[in-house]
């Protein structure tokens, strides 16, 4: 069972907590992230089950504002008593030259 989600530097979530509990209801305005939580979580399941880090996690991913640091990801699992399983940790930095926007 997920026990805990922690994401940094993913589109708008920075320094983002989340620690489900057996029934959730995700409520929020537009924009607040909502959906970004569950892209976050599929680039991880995509990045595990062998995707490259480019294509799970392409640059769009990052925010605008903070393209330096890495993006942060981290799993905790447990056990349906809440007991700690394992944890998962992933942490990717990149180097952008610059960003440019045409039009």
């Amino acid at each position: 069972m997920l026990q805990r989600v922690y994401v940094d530097n993913f589109k708008c979530l920075q320094k983002f907590e989340f620690k489900p509990e057996r029934v959730n209801l995700i409520l929020g305005r537009n924009g607040s992230g909502k959906s970004t939580l569950f892209d976050a979580l599929q680039s991880v399941v995509r990045l595990v089950t062998g995707e490259s880090p480019a294509a799970a996690l392409p640059l769009e991913t990052l925010p605008w504002w903070d393209s330096q640091r890495p993006q942060v990801f981290e799993l905790d699992f447990g056990d349906e008593g809440g007991a700690p399983l394992s944890s998962y940790s992933l942490a990717l930095g990149r180097t952008i030259a610059s960003r440019s926007s045409s039009g």
